[in-house]
């Protein structure tokens, strides 16, 4: 183009500096439209993470976070606190949580001195009670973590009771001194993983023999041929008012008893040498009674009733803590190789239904509450061990049974 004259020559220059600002006056407005619209903008993704929810913890974590934080009371040497610090001790295992680990720690140290004697007066190895050997399996897994010659020393007390626990004639275990000739199938799980596991400690194959023994005698007189599950008591003397004449059987199949033994089986043949003289007859045991558990799985929700074996019954109800317990037995034993494919479907399908039926949010985002669970019942003297017995006892929330037995569940289900 052809410049004519100066005054052409500006006009000319002052167009094109009006085009260029208006040109790059719209530019920038289109970038800005551009940049709002882009989901990959750095400022957009990164208010949008900020603003998602963390994602949830394992549901063991939860629990177990959940049993510390409502843990107010001074520490009690029974079986409900024992349990549950052990269960908040193993998932500090599992997470590597040095704090989780400390819990149980601190639990144990309220009862033992610094050289390992059990000094709480709440503990009395002469009332040979079953119950206040709870405490061992923690002691052993803290014995296996910090290595301090006084939780062996703990837990050798705690054997120097078992060695001269009453016995029936077969060589099962009182419940208590004031309990004579009852057997209560719960038991088991307080006495035979931890002979187990300390036979492995002391190097003392005697102890492998008696867990399995313990086993071994509630199959032979606590169980039900119709159904396969398990009676909660047998009273060998067939004196106490629950007692079946004919069989000495208490006369209800409570689901958590079920549960709890099953698990004591279970964890007694993770421990068990495959060559060890009595361990085909402990894992028929098993097999079987994983069979009736099975069998007995509510179709609809997958978990199982308080009274296990007459379900829908007016009363009864889908309990926790025997589910929880289900899905941990069965799901060991099929992680282990002792069960097939169809009892890990029956596991999987019992622990969502726990997750739906059972697990609520808590009053934080890590913790949880766990609902309907039996809180106690038992087959002692004052009871009649019937149906309405066991379907009036009270109902809880967050039970430290319950809460142990859910993180059992949880933490075999995730491995």
């Amino acid at each position: 183009m052809t410049i004519s004259s100066p005054r052409t020559a500006c006009a000319v220059l002052l167009l094109l500096l009006v085009a260029i600002a208006l040109t790059g006056t719209g530019g920038c407005a289109a970038a800005d439209k551009d940049k709002d619209a882009d989901p990959d903008n750095f400022t957009e993704k990164k208010e949008k993470v900020k603003a998602k929810p963390d994602a949830p913890k394992p549901w063991s974590l939860r629990m177990a976070k959940s049993i510390v934080a409502q843990d107010r009371d001074a520490p009690q040497w029974n079986d409900r606190a024992a349990l549950a610090a052990h269960a908040v001790a193993l998932v500090g295992v599992s997470a590597g949580d040095p704090a989780l680990i400390d819990y149980g720690k601190k639990y144990i140290e309220a009862f033992i001195d610094k050289k390992g004697k059990i000094t709480t007066p709440a503990y009395e190895p002469k009332k040979y009670e079953v119950d206040d050997v709870a405490p061992g399996r923690l002691i052993l897994l803290l014995h296996r973590q910090l290595r301090q010659p006084r939780y062996r020393i703990a837990a050798d007390a705690l054997i120097e009771q078992l060695k001269t626990q009453p016995r029936t004639l077969d060589g099962g275990y009182w419940h208590s001194k004031e309990t004579p000739q009852q057997i209560w199938i719960d038991d088991v799980f307080v006495t035979s993983p931890f002979m187990a596991e300390y036979a492995q400690v002391a190097q003392d194959s005697r102890w492998l023999d008696e867990a399995a023994n313990q086993i071994i005698v509630i199959a032979a007189h606590a169980r039900d041929p119709k159904s396969g599950l398990y009676f909660h008591g047998w009273d060998a003397a067939r004196t106490q008012r629950w007692a079946n004449r004919e069989t000495g059987t208490s006369p209800t199949i409570w689901g958590a008893g079920v549960g709890w033994y099953a698990a004591a089986v279970v964890e007694t043949l993770e421990r068990l040498p495959r060559d060890h003289p009595r361990r085909a007859e402990v894992l028929e045991i098993y097999r079987n009674l994983a069979d009736a558990i099975a069998a007995a799985q509510d179709p609809a929700t997958g978990v199982w009733w308080q009274v296990m074996d007459q379900p829908g019954r007016k009363g009864n109800y889908l309990e926790s803590s025997g589910s929880c317990l289900c899905v941990y037995a069965l799901a060991k034993g099929v992680r282990l190789g002792l069960l097939d494919e169809k009892h890990a479907e029956v596991a999987r399908k019992g622990y969502d239904g726990i997750v739906k039926q059972f697990a609520k949010a808590g009053d934080r985002r890590d913790r949880v509450l766990l609902t309907d669970s039996c809180a106690t019942v038992d087959v002692s003297s004052y009871r009649d061990g019937s149906y309405d017995s066991y379907i009036r006892a009270r109902r809880d929330s967050n039970d430290p049974k319950a809460a142990a037995a859910f993180v059992l569940a949880s933490l075999e289900m995730r491995r």
